[in-house]
């Protein structure tokens, strides 16, 4: 990657099918790429891998057992394409309802909160606050780096950001002022639990990134 990074996204679905990967990686070459991004932690909390970690297990999480990813991988490191590995943080609906004692709460009370409402299929969130919450993403990204992934884009690595936060409680939560404290704690978690030369990206606005979002890293 001397010339930097060319990437084209890939469904995580393709992951099982290796005449689709083949296919893939010639439209890769075709667009002078040289790197494949892959949802390797979907936004719902779903993990195209099968992990060890207990939230994953009691969320259900695996989408394909390890040597179906190994193989993927492979191929795509015989193009000598690599693969970067998309990691949803705390946008984490399966993981939230399967253990909700790790996530954001509505009003103080034990009932999960939702980024919108049941009609409009609102979403759970994992609580950042939570030491559980920030040591699974950490150990989702060390897990996915013994895969031989050594690029990671993190996403949603904030807290939810919308009309209807003001209802939304955070057990743990000392003051709104040092959330952007707990961000920088948890990348620095992910960032420890990597090799050194692994290379991770923070996928923002630029708008999010000057603003001073308390809520967004």
């Amino acid at each position: 990657l001397s010339d930097g990074i060319k990437a084209l996204y890939m469904p995580y679905e393709g992951i099982s099918d290796e005449e689709y990967i083949k296919d893939f990686i010639k439209q890769i070459k075709r667009k002078n790429a040289n790197s494949v991004v892959i949802d390797f932690k979907t936004a719902d909390g779903r993990l195209c891998y099968t992990s060890l970690q207990e939230n994953a297990i009691a969320a259900s999480a695996a989408l394909y057992d390890n040597d179906t990813v190994r193989q993927a991988i492979g191929l795509f490191s015989e193009s000598d394409i690599a693969v970067i590995a998309r990691i949803f943080c705390f946008s984490d609906s399966r993981a939230a309802n399967a253990k909700e004692d790790i996530a954001v709460k509505y009003m103080g009370t034990e009932v999960n909160w939702l980024d919108g409402s049941d009609e409009q299929g609102g979403k759970s969130w994992l609580n950042p606050y939570s030491k559980s919450v920030r040591s699974y993403i950490a150990a989702v990204a060390k897990e996915i780096s013994n895969f031989g992934v050594g690029i990671f884009i993190l996403e949603d690595l904030q807290f939810p950001d919308g009309d209807n936060t003001s209802s939304a409680t955070y057990p743990g939560e000392k003051k709104t002022s040092d959330r952007n404290s707990v961000l920088k704690s948890t990348l620095n978690q992910v960032k420890r639990a990597l090799p050194e030369n692994a290379l991770v990206i923070l996928s923002q606005s630029a708008g999010d990134a000057s603003a001073g979002n308390e809520n967004i890293y």
